[in-house]
């Protein structure tokens, strides 16, 4: 889970889709404020009403993924023949970022012809 008070954590949530999406010329990055503000419990007005955990792909060493997390990972796989990817290496992380990028335009960017 990301720490939302921790700036470093924030930092890296944020600068995220900027790595991800890099080589994508469709994508519009968001405002960096805008994004660490959505995050800020004491500055979105969001917080007045609701609380929120956010997850991050980046684990430490050593971490272990919570058992919150595994187990809404294999409800989501059941529902929808998905699958879990563990990564043995950043560097086998840093591979898949171009596949998920592909499957992200063609599922969300490039649909925009259905409803033509």
């Amino acid at each position: 889970m990301l720490d939302a008070e921790k700036r470093r954590d924030v930092q890296q949530y944020v600068n995220f889709p900027f790595q991800l999406y890099q080589d994508c010329p469709q994508w519009v990055p968001p405002l960096v404020s805008a994004a660490q503000n959505v995050l800020n419990r004491r500055k979105h007005p969001y917080y007045q009403h609701s609380t929120a955990d956010f997850l991050s792909g980046h684990f430490q060493r050593g971490h272990q993924v919570p058992e919150r997390l595994w187990r809404v990972a294999e409800k989501v796989k059941a529902r929808g023949g998905f699958w879990i990817k563990t990564f043995r290496s950043k560097r086998e992380m840093r591979e898949w970022i171009p596949r998920v990028g592909k499957i992200y335009r063609e599922a969300f960017v490039e649909a925009h012809t259905y409803y033509r």
